[in-house]
């Protein structure tokens, strides 16, 4: 799995950590249940693209100057969803569910599609068994396939010069913009619910508590809103490769990258997930001082999901200590002074990272690496 930044050995990253193919149940033959009807939906996410703020980062052990960022313009974003299911994370392989599954054409979604704030899929409502549900997992292969492609189409400015992309996960100064063919082990990835969706014989109900600790009378229908943002989703670098080039996630060799041809990598999308509303959630992103930036699925004082990602906008994100795995937050818990408990994915020596008393305002605090190694970091609630 990726590692603390200066220590980092392992290709693998957290938020293109596949769920094994072939290891999911099939989906029950019970027709007890509730229907629901899962949705995508795009946010806008919270500041806008600025190519101006690439930066000149100048990395350990890296030849001369070296540029990095993650603040790309993302023209297309294609991914081929193939199917979406909900399951158990405590018991995957009996409490499955299959939510979606696409049967025509090449599956390819745009990710980065103008369209906010509506499906992106072509869905309908199915029959869920009973059960409790915690984990959204996506699919992206077929059959027997054991891996998949990834289109991304973007533009970038590196030391005040803007790149385009090409097919081979590098990057270019002609224009325009060509689709880079990423390719990604593995055929699923999931996003953890922290308000599970139960269904019985009454209906659904996500259990959200109200005010009065209250939750929500089931239903018998509902849609389930997966909802996503792109921020930080993708990274360009030249010059340097520690904690940025990660097999899978870059498509161009890293003989190349190490050699100094520009390239871009990119992530899996997280997303919240919203049963039976309508309501369009807040997005809450934090950027931090250790290259990396929290966001947040919220609705008032209840979050419904989010992530850590790479978040590289200053010449010394990556001088000092920083994170290099990210990911979808795997717990999410509210300690008794409002503050929250975040981990990631949890290995067997511990989360790899953690942050045990994170605040939902400008803040400065310490997190757990790898290692768990305290560290300190500093946060800003971006506008």
């Amino acid at each position: 799995m990726g590692r603390h930044g200066q220590a980092s050995s392992s290709p693998a990253e957290d938020d293109r950590r596949p769920i094994p193919h072939g290891h999911r149940a099939a989906p029950t033959e019970n027709k007890r249940g509730a229907r629901i009807k899962p949705e995508l939906v795009r946010l806008r996410g919270t500041t806008a693209h600025s190519p101006a703020a690439a930066v000149n980062l100048r990395l350990a052990g890296a030849p001369g100057d070296a540029f990095a960022t993650t603040d790309l313009n993302i023209e297309s974003l294609r991914v081929p969803i193939t199917g979406i299911s909900l399951e158990n994370s405590s018991a995957p392989n009996s409490i499955h569910a299959q939510a979606y599954e696409c049967t025509a054409g090449d599956c390819l979604v745009d990710l980065a599609s103008p369209t906010f704030e509506r499906n992106l899929l072509q869905t309908s409502a199915v029959t869920v068994p009973v059960g409790t549900y915690d984990r959204v997992v996506f699919s992206f292969c077929r059959g027997n396939e054991t891996t998949h492609v990834v289109y991304l189409t973007a533009s970038v400015s590196l030391n005040g010069t803007t790149y385009y992309t090409r097919p081979d996960g590098s990057l270019a100064t002609g224009a325009p913009a060509q689709p880079a063919a990423i390719r990604f082990s593995g055929c699923a990835n999931g996003s953890m619910m922290p308000y599970p969706v139960a269904v019985t014989d009454n209906g659904v109900v996500q259990q959200v508590p109200d005010e009065d600790g209250e939750v929500p009378t089931p239903v018998g229908e509902a849609s389930l809103r997966l909802y996503f943002a792109t921020d930080d989703i993708a990274w360009a670098a030249m010059g340097a490769t520690h904690s940025l080039w990660f097999s899978g996630a870059c498509a161009l060799p890293s003989e190349q990258a190490e050699a100094g041809t520009p390239y871009v990598c990119v992530g899996y999308p997280v997303v919240g997930s919203f049963l039976g509303t309508t309501t369009i959630p807040t997005v809450e992103r934090y950027s931090m001082d250790i290259a990396s930036s929290v966001t947040l699925f919220t609705d008032g004082p209840a979050i419904y999901g989010g992530y850590l990602r790479r978040h590289l906008r200053s010449a010394a994100d990556v001088e000092r200590e920083h994170l290099s795995a990210t990911g979808a937050l795997y717990s999410i818990a509210v300690n008794t002074d409002g503050s929250l408990n975040l981990q990631g994915y949890v290995g067997a020596t511990g989360p790899e990272w953690a942050f045990p008393a994170f605040r939902r305002e400008s803040h400065s605090g310490t997190y757990r690496d790898h290692y768990q190694v305290s560290r300190s970091y500093s946060a800003t609630r971006l506008p």
